[in-house]
């Protein structure tokens, strides 16, 4: 078991577990491709906040660039 599994097994026993998990692929062109799928009878509102909590993450990650501690700024 690799350290980012135990890490996501310790917070699904905390936090039970997740709605939703996204799944992206970024080809050399920068296309995305989403492979995760949603119940189309679920509530599109329920799913969109879910996204756009995932979008704020995202954009804070992008906006700090020092997050990892072995990132290292390219000059």
């Amino acid at each position: 078991m690799t350290f980012s599994d135990k890490q996501r097994e310790s917070l699904i026993k905390e936090r039970g577990e997740p709605k939703i998990r996204l799944e992206f692929d970024v080809f050399k062109d920068d296309r995305v491709s989403m492979w995760t799928h949603f119940n189309h009878g679920d509530n599109f509102q329920d799913v969109k906040l879910s996204l756009l909590a995932i979008r704020d993450h995202l954009n804070e990650f992008l906006k700090d660039e020092s997050m990892c501690p072995f990132h290292k700024p390219v000059k």
